[in-house]
């Protein structure tokens, strides 16, 4: 039964069809606890799951809420670790039917393979599955009398995949997406970030390789590798963090820390000064008195072909929380959007010329055809219709006869996995 609604799940591209075929089984216990173990983002397994044609099946046993609890917890719990843990699940999942197992190991490795996000299943079973408390910017053409004048930080805006790297009380690396994601790594930062027990670790993921820091298609194509956990140990071996805050763990959990930026940052490099890896850096960051000062600094980032800068009140808290007193310069905008249809290409027959994307509330329509490779455009239009993408774009402009909302050049930049609800116009806006 699990098996068959995971596929009807999987066969239906529309939003709406999904949320329906939750809500017909939503008092499906098994079905919710198989979401909830995939998609929590603080349920760690520690191991990837074996492949599915490397076991037996008995099909004794069957895939139930409990079923799952019952096996699942002893990795959670790290009752048993590597080579043991691995012989324990591949034992475990021996007992299933073939389909079953499918889905044990899509929950393990944090994905149903059916383009199931957690907004999605917390429209069916209110906050089955919690976000993870996070820091964000407004932008500072809005607010950029907040921060007043005498004391400023600005530094260099990153233009990676923003990550935070929890290490538990006993020195465990968890490292996260913006949107609770966990990221397989491969271990690559362990050694490092264990010394520092009881921390969150905030900062910007790219991929460093000998020529330089990748550009940013490369960088989110390997960034969306490790949210779907799939990337290889050698690729992810190329990961570098740029950091800019740390935050006591027992703070983050209540969203809270009263402790100013600037002595976060102060103790961030501190902490810093004991590592001697190519992985891990701390963000550039100057202490400015005037906002002439920061928008020098913001016109020299542009010069060097960075994206901007960030502003922060040194004397502000960490808040679970957008804030204005951490702000955002950049030239160009970025935006998540759902992608709801696909227009052929006018001269190359079977291959797709743009994407059709609205926002979420449907306020602004835009066709995007720049950015796309020739291999994005000889996909099957299904890999593109009801995902969402990540684009960039110049302006917000509206069609002089339906005074619907679209954009001045509109650009594709990659299929958006870490976020789970397009953005909206009013959120663009801002």
């Amino acid at each position: 039964m699990l098996y068959q609604i995971i596929q009807q799940l999987k066969a239906e591209s529309s939003t709406n069809a999904k949320i329906k075929i939750l809500q017909d089984h939503q008092d499906n216990i098994d079905l919710k606890t198989a979401f909830e173990y995939c998609l929590n983002p603080f349920y760690n397994y520690w191991i990837r799951a074996p492949k599915l044609d490397s076991i037996k099946y008995a099909a004794t046993e069957q895939l139930t809420a409990g079923w799952i609890v019952c096996t699942l917890d002893v990795l959670r719990e790290r009752t048993l670790t590597g080579n043991s843990a691995r012989d324990f699940i591949a034992h475990q999942a021996s007992k299933l039917s073939k389909e079953d197992a499918e889905i044990l190991f899509n929950i393990i490795n944090h994905d149903m393979d059916c383009k199931i996000s957690f907004g999605l299943v917390n429209k069916v079973w209110k906050n089955l599955i919690p976000s993870i408390p996070k820091m964000l910017s407004e932008k500072y053409e809005d607010y950029w009398n907040v921060i007043p004048e005498g004391e400023i930080i600005v530094q260099k805006k990153e233009d990676g995949g923003r990550v935070q790297i929890l290490v538990d009380s006993d020195g465990k690396v968890t490292t996260y997406s913006r949107s609770g994601n966990i990221l397989l790594t491969h271990g690559v930062f362990d050694e490092i970030f264990s010394k520092f027990p009881g921390f969150v670790f905030d900062g910007e993921l790219l991929v460093l390789t000998k020529d330089g820091v990748a550009d940013r298609k490369t960088g989110n194509g390997r960034f969306n590798k490790s949210v779907r956990q799939t990337i290889t140990e050698a690729e992810a071996k190329e990961f570098h963090v740029v950091l800019w805050d740390v935050i006591a763990l027992e703070d983050w959990k209540k969203g809270f820390s009263p402790v100013p930026c600037k002595e976060r940052f102060k103790q961030l490099k501190t902490m810093l000064q004991t590592v001697y890896s190519s992985a891990v850096s701390i963000v550039l960051s100057v202490a400015v008195k005037t906002h002439k000062e920061v928008e020098d600094f913001y016109l020299n980032m542009l010069e060097q072909n960075y994206e901007g800068a960030m502003v922060k009140d040194p004397n502000a808290p960490w808040e679970d929380d957008r804030v204005r007193y951490c702000l955002k310069m950049k030239e160009e905008k970025d935006a998540t959007l759902l992608v709801v249809g696909v227009t052929p290409h006018s001269k190359r027959p079977g291959l797709i010329g743009s994407l059709e994307c609205v926002t979420s509330d449907n306020k602004l329509k835009v066709s995007i055809g720049s950015g796309l490779t020739d291999s994005d455009r000889a996909k099957d239009p299904s890999e593109f219709i009801g995902s969402l993408i990540n684009m960039r774009y110049n302006m917000l402009i509206t069609d002089k006869n339906s005074g619907m909302y679209s954009m001045f050049l509109p650009r594709f930049d990659s299929v958006c996995v870490d976020k789970t609800v397009a953005d909206t116009l009013k959120h663009l806006k801002k």
